[in-house]
């Protein structure tokens, strides 16, 4: 196989049989979670997988070989889950041993390497491109483009409605205007207020009240108190963060952007 787009990976989970090499990257958190917990249910229920998670911090080749190569007693097949390896890191004999592993996989083998917290650089990294090269002879790669602005608030309104709530898209907005565009920061948020809505249409009102905002959402409510002269809202705000114990650097940096912004449409 070769590279995949997020829907056919969806359908193959449903209707295939699961099996080789994925490769799940990119910037959509929050679909990149879903398909990855997919694909282990799916090997877990259909094949009764024995499952094994490596993390980047705790990720030892020799064993991953070790345990590739016994044929599963039992079961019809071995699931490796390796979650942010940072094949840029590895020494080289670990990164060739690792590569020749994936590209020959046995028969009752499936590997699942997905990317959270490590960025990727398949343009640029040697080692990046060739992983990704292997994932698309012997597997599948699938990359997981950041949603926009329409597709996270029809997200956040089903996932409301899932939870026997309603809420509209210009609710939706202003949630992910408080939040950020983290989907993950997004889903943990909704559980939280239609748990408080218990039923109940979603209100601005009980967002303001249950929801935190991110610190550059709360950085812009700064630029803007500044901007338009009024020091009280500033100062108040400048307290928040000294209880929230955000970084000064942080403060600036944001502040900083606002004004870069400005001098630009000047210009």
């Amino acid at each position: 196989m070769a590279e995949i787009d997020v829907k056919a990976l969806i359908s193959h989970i449903k209707v295939g049989e699961p099996s080789g090499f994925y490769l799940l990257c990119g910037e959509d958190e929050y679909m990149k979670k879903k398909c990855c917990d997919a694909l282990v249910k799916k090997l877990s229920e259909s094949r009764s997988a024995q499952t094994r998670v490596f993390e980047r911090h705790t990720f030892d080749i020799g064993i991953l070989e070790d345990e590739s190569e016994v044929i599963p007693f039992g079961t019809d097949c071995r699931l490796f889950v390796l979650r942010d390896i940072e094949v840029d890191k590895l020494d080289a004999d670990s990164f060739e041993r690792l590569i020749t592993l994936l590209g020959q996989l046995a028969p009752w083998c499936t590997v699942v390497m997905v990317f959270y917290a490590v960025k990727t650089d398949f343009k640029g990294g040697a080692r990046w491109k060739k992983l990704k090269k292997i994932a698309e002879q012997s597997g599948t790669v699938t990359h997981f483009l950041k949603a926009d602005k329409n597709t996270m608030e029809k997200r956040l309104c089903d996932a409301a409605r899932k939870r026997y709530c309603e809420m509209s898209r210009e609710v939706a907005g202003y949630l992910i205007s408080l939040v950020g565009e983290d989907s993950i920061v997004q889903m943990s948020e909704i559980e939280k207020i239609c748990a408080y809505a218990d039923g109940n249409t979603i209100t601005k009102e009980m967002i303001d009240l249950l929801v935190c905002k991110s610190i550059e959402a709360s950085v812009y409510d700064l630029s803007k108190a500044v901007l338009g002269r009024n020091s009280t809202k500033a100062f108040s705000l400048i307290d928040s963060y000294y209880y929230m114990k955000i970084e000064p650097i942080i403060i600036l940096s944001g502040l900083s952007g606002v004004f870069v912004d400005l001098y630009r449409a000047k210009a």
